[in-house]
């Protein structure tokens, strides 16, 4: 974690809290002090063990040295950032280009979705930043399936290192880079919030409270430890005054309270039997299998008694004497049907008059006839067959038919059917009725062969049902109108309900046996679970003693567990940083709100501790959360000298990162971020990404100035094409660009050694067409437009227009532009066609080079 000096050291609070705890706390404060980090297992249990020492816990013989105030020196290393290379699998981005880092300032400027922000996600992994969650996903469009990596190229206290990023690993040296982007904004103006680095020292409350809090831990874990249980304890009997007193064992616990209950004579041993031999003579048992016998009787008893009710419903004097006449109508609609089709059809010598077909034929044309209104037919001599329109001859024809007829639409046949029907029910019913009722259980007794005895009256009973269905089942009318309905319903069941109702007193009376009986055994039962459980106490007493030894011991770590607590060490840091921090972090903050012209912003300020931890609490009117109040451009300007004002706290200096630090800003604060940033990158290193090409244009100017002639500035424009983002190219700083500067570069390849040369030729010509670019760039601005306008400059030099040698451009515009666009087609780092016409050489670069310098001759 970051840190910065105090005028005062904080272990003076660390020290005070120390003396008033104890000798423990002391060797506490001396280990966080000298490691400035957490405890390793071995250290905590010395403190730990200095603890017991101090509570009077300790092994016997075992001094703890006096310990004095230790001093406290923090270090910090500084954090150079040199190169970003060999990135894949990072968002969009890429592979084989490396950003190189100046050790002042370097500014990657490119419009949206260029890529910039991927390289600041993986620095903003590393280091701190108010917007905590950094989230890093590959080519979501499936461009790059390699696995995330990337090769960090740093210095820490001047010595090069190397760190190799997987995606997942953590760098502990490049923790201390401060990343401030966009979503800090909201998160910075929050009502209150952790602050990004500790002043020097602070760091060790927040240690303190997290080595408490295992010391904590580690002495709930001895308190669990101390088993004060009792093996036999379970095998007491409930509510007895040795379990009750066993079970509420502590450390106030008496030893008379014990031994009076321990004491276990020989007269008790005695007493003991007796009362064992007692309780075995009250015949519980027996009383109780008689109460389940009656219950069972009663439950026998109910069944009987529902399956009788259940016929008598279904039978009575009413119901057979209609079955009677049911049977008496069957035999005399029989007796009708005799004189029927038969004795016509014989008389009058018709032939397979039972035939199917004749049936069929007879019923067909009944039907006719009905369907053709002729309901009487025949109804007379004068008639004639309906089928052949022949006159009926004589009166034996019309006597046929009309017979005919009359036996199709006689009703005897479904008078029959429904009588029989009835007959059938009624017959079913009673063919159902039992007449073995019989008793499956003693209810009556048992006979000699041990069954269960069968009463006179229900044997009665059976024999009635059987004479009932025997009758009914012969379906002769005449006896069963001669029946005499005789069944004993009403009698069987007033007896089966008397008997039920004696068993059911007898079971009252069991009962009321049964309770008096378990008092007398539970009496029996409790002495001598008393008894026994003194026993029991007496034979245990050294397991008790040895228990009560180890709840005294309980009792003396929970009653000082407080001693762990937290709160104290947090009044320390609030007491700490009211009188170190709190002034200067205020006027800290005023000064830069007032660089960036906000000084009138009324954001009331003051600080509050959680767990060591130092919060700011910030707001307006003293209620109002400043980012429901101010607009955007006040809210970034207020995020920015909050973050600014922090850095300044840490004394490790290690890069301050900013992506799209003036969003929403107007061009004037623009300017003053750019002045501010460039005079915090004379303290530490400054990284910027932005999209701001107002903001690139103000670093860019401002760095020529005398005030910051001294800051090193690397400055890139990133570019994408059809497949990935994150292609850098350098943006020379002024100073940098200059014709002379990239004619000298281009001739130190053609002035290679030709062994040197000739093994790279190909890389060569690339880098020169990319130089001889650069060139032609220069050549326009400063030459031939005579410095009117220029890349990143916001102002047109209109004093300049006048010198320009229109009638040179003329001559030397085409043949300039030709040379450009090759230039484009050749340099290195871009996707191109996969047809090119030809490849850089260095034959065409010397071509076009001296091509360019003849132009350049002529505008200079």
């Amino acid at each position: 974690m970051s840190t910065t000096e105090t005028k005062r050291d904080v272990i003076d609070y660390l020290w005070e809290w120390a003396e008033e705890t104890g000798n423990w706390a002391k060797i506490l404060v001396q280990k966080v002090v000298q490691k400035e980090g957490h405890l390793v297992e071995a250290e905590r249990d010395e403190v730990y063990s200095a603890f017991l020492q101090g509570i009077g816990l300790g092994k016997k013989g075992q001094e703890t040295p006096e310990i004095t105030r230790p001093a406290f020196s923090a270090s910090a290393v500084d954090i150079e950032l040199v190169k970003i290379s060999d990135i894949c699998g990072v968002n969009r981005l890429a592979s084989k280009q490396s950003l190189e880092f100046s050790k002042d300032m370097t500014v990657v400027y490119g419009e949206n979705g260029t890529g910039k922000t991927g390289y600041g996600r993986v620095l903003k992994n590393f280091g701190y930043c108010y917007d905590a969650e950094t989230k890093i996903h590959p080519d979501v469009n499936g461009g790059c399936s390699c696995k995330q990596s990337a090769l960090i190229t740093y210095k820490a206290g001047g010595i090069d290192q190397v760190f190799t990023w997987d995606g997942a690993n953590e760098c502990i040296d490049l923790a201390g880079i401060s990343f401030f982007n966009n979503n800090c904004v909201h998160l910075s103006l929050d009502g209150e919030r952790t602050l990004l680095v500790s002043p020097i020292g602070f760091h060790l409350f927040t240690v303190m409270i997290k080595e408490l809090d295992e010391l904590s831990k580690l002495h709930k874990a001895k308190i669990a430890t101390i088993d004060t249980s009792l093996s036999w304890e379970d095998s007491l009997h409930d509510e007895t005054e040795v379990q009750k007193c066993v079970s509420s064992l502590n450390k106030k616990t008496r030893d008379k309270d014990i031994d009076d209950l321990a004491l276990f004579t020989v007269k008790h041993e005695a007493d003991l039997k007796a009362k064992k031999d007692e309780i075995k003579k009250v015949n519980k048992e027996l009383l109780s299998k008689e109460i389940t016998d009656r219950n069972q009787h009663i439950t026998e008893l109910d069944r009987l008694i529902k399956v009788i009710e259940g016929q008598q419903t279904k039978v009575s004097e009413k119901s057979l004497k209609e079955f009677a006449e049911n049977l008496t109508s069957l035999d005399m609609l029989k007796s009708k049907e005799q004189v029927g089709l038969k004795d016509v059809v014989e008389e009058k010598g018709v032939q397979l008059y039972d035939s199917p077909e004749f049936i069929a034929f007879i019923k067909a044309a009944d039907q006719y006839i009905t369907k053709i209104g002729k309901k009487n037919y025949p109804s007379g001599e004068e008639e004639v067959c309906v089928y052949c329109q022949q006159k009926l001859s004589d009166k034996s024809s019309l006597e046929l038919l009309q017979s005919y007829r009359k036996l199709l639409n006689d009703t005897t046949q479904q008078d029959i059917a429904k009588v029989t029907k009835n007959i059938k029910i009624f017959a079913d019913i009673i063919a159902l009725f039992s007449e073995e009722n019989q008793f499956n259980i003693a209810v009556y007794g048992i006979d000699d062969d041990s069954a269960a005895i069968q009463p006179d009256f229900l044997k009665t009973y059976n024999s009635a049902i059987k004479e009932l269905k025997k009758v009914v089942s012969r379906q002769v009318a005449k006896d069963v109108a001669d029946y005499k309905f005789a069944v004993p319903f009403d009698e069987t069941i007033s007896t089966l309900e008397a008997k039920k109702e004696e068993i059911e007193i007898s079971l009252a009376n069991k009962n009321e046996t049964l309770s008096n009986l378990n008092e007398v055994e539970a009496k029996l039962q409790k002495a001598i679970n008393e008894l026994e459980d003194r026993k029991t106490l007496s034979e245990n007493m050294a397991d008790v003693t040895t228990a009560l030894a180890k709840f005294k011991i309980k009792y003396v770590l929970e009653s000082n567990s407080k001693l762990f607590s937290s709160r104290k060490i947090s009044d320390k840091t609030t007491a700490a940083r009211n009188e170190l921090v709190a002034d200067e972090f205020q006027k800290t903050f005023e000064a830069e709100l007032k660089f960036f012209r906000r000084s009138n912003a009324p954001v009331s300020m003051s600080f509050k501790t959680d767990k060591g931890q130092s919060k700011i609490v910030q707001s307006i009117s003293d209620s109002y959360k400043l980012n429901e109040i101010l607009s955007e451009g006040e809210q970034k300007a207020i995020a920015l000298a909050e973050f600014l004002t922090e850095l300044q706290f840490d004394k490790g200096k290690s890069p301050a990162v900013f992506d799209d630090p003036v969003t929403s800003l107007d061009h004037k604060i623009i300017d003053e971020v750019a002045r501010r940033l460039l005079k915090l990158s004379k303290e530490r290193q400054v990284i910027i990404f932005t999209h701001s090409i107002l903001l690139l244009n103000s670093i860019r100017q401002l760095s020529t100035s005398p005030l910051y002639s001294g800051v090193m500035l690397n400055m890139y424009e990133v570019q994408m094409d059809e497949k990935n983002t994150g292609y850098l190219e350098r943006i020379r700083a002024p100073k940098e660009e200059s014709f002379n500067k990239f004619k000298a570069d281009i001739s130190n390849i053609f002035n290679l050694p030709a062994e040197e040369r000739d093994s790279k030729r190909d890389q060569l010509a690339a880098d020169g067409y990319g130089l001889l670019r650069s060139a032609i760039e220069v050549l326009v601005e400063s030459h031939v437009l005579c410095g009117t306008v220029r890349r990143y400059q916001k102002n047109v030099a209109v004093t300049n227009f006048e010198k320009i040698k229109t009638d040179k451009i003329d001559e030397h515009r085409e043949n300039l532009s030709i040379i450009f666009s090759r230039c484009c087609g050749f340099i290195d780092g871009h996707t191109n066609p996969d047809e090119i016409p030809d490849k850089p050489d260095l034959y065409s670069l010397k071509a076009d080079f001296d091509a360019v310098q003849v132009i350049f001759k002529a505008f200079n």
